[in-house]
């Protein structure tokens, strides 16, 4: 029987991982030198909670193409 230390709480591993406040102050940087358009720059910045890390990730790839 394997013991569990008390406090250890399992991660849900169906529940993707967040973007990370490092993450989402760099793409605030990426957007707002890459946008021009005030609009469009703001609504993806709204948009930046909502995405996971590897979204994240995928879409500080894109800006550094």
């Amino acid at each position: 029987e394997q013991v569990v230390p008390s406090g250890y709480t399992a991660k849900d591993l169906s529940a993707p991982e967040m973007i990370t406040e490092k993450q989402k102050s760099y793409l605030t940087q990426l957007i707002s030198s890459n946008n021009s358009d005030g609009e469009e720059r703001d609504s993806f910045i709204a948009q930046l909670d909502d995405l996971t890390r590897l979204e994240a990730s995928n879409m500080i790839q894109s800006y550094q193409k």
